[in-house]
């Protein structure tokens, strides 16, 4: 991943990467493809 290759020689990860990585899978995975399971799932009547 990204952020994996920003860490430094002493194994410190740029957090200004890992929360651009936070960021976007917040946004384009639990925001998005999550969202289109739950509308699948309540169509389909799924408690």
């Amino acid at each position: 991943m990204e952020y994996k290759r920003k860490m430094d020689k002493k194994g410190k990860i740029d957090v200004e990467a890992m929360l651009d990585f936070l960021y976007d899978w917040l946004v384009n995975h639990i925001l998005k493809t999550d969202m289109m399971y739950s509308d699948f799932l309540k169509n389909r009547k799924v408690p």
